[in-house]
């Protein structure tokens, strides 16, 4: 027989989370009553916001990997490779031109 009842142990450990949930959403609320219980709800917008900036982040990584990849092919194969080096050498030329560089 185990020395400790289960579901006691399970209660207490289930009271101790609603207790420090309680102790953050009361610290998060600025509530200092013990007698208030903070109940927080998920809003649409919220949500929303949330999901949002997921997906933005996700397309932003897709985006940033794809171009790392592309500048990986460019710098393998020789003919790719030379007109990277012509377009940075005619950017170069160009703010030159702009900033009256000799």
């Amino acid at each position: 027989m185990s020395k400790f009842n289960t579901s006691l142990v399970k209660e207490v450990k289930e009271e101790e989370a609603f207790n420090s949930k309680q102790s953050k959403l009361k610290e998060k609320y600025n509530v200092s009553d013990k007698d208030v219980i903070v109940v927080e709800k998920n809003n649409f917008i919220k949500f929303f916001v949330k999901t949002l900036g997921s997906i933005i982040r996700i397309l932003i990584w897709i985006v940033f990997l794809a171009l790392a990849c592309v500048g990986i092919i460019s710098l393998v194969y020789p003919v790719p490779r030379k007109e990277v080096v012509n377009v940075f050498y005619e950017a170069l030329m160009q703010l030159k031109i702009f900033f009256n560089i000799s």
